[in-house]
């Protein structure tokens, strides 16, 4: 990319790291609703 300006390349370079840190905020989020389903299911057998 020698012929692309500065500002062009900044902002890919923002899109990249905002789009990895939605990955790691979508998997714990995934992450969390799946131990609360597991919590649910250990207090529904409880009852």
């Amino acid at each position: 990319m020698q012929g692309a300006p500065y500002y062009f390349l900044s902002s890919t370079i923002t899109i990249k790291d905002s789009r990895s840190m939605m990955d790691i905020i979508l998997v714990g989020i995934g992450v969390l609703f799946f131990l609360l389903c597991v919590a649910y299911t250990k207090a529904c057998d409880s009852l």
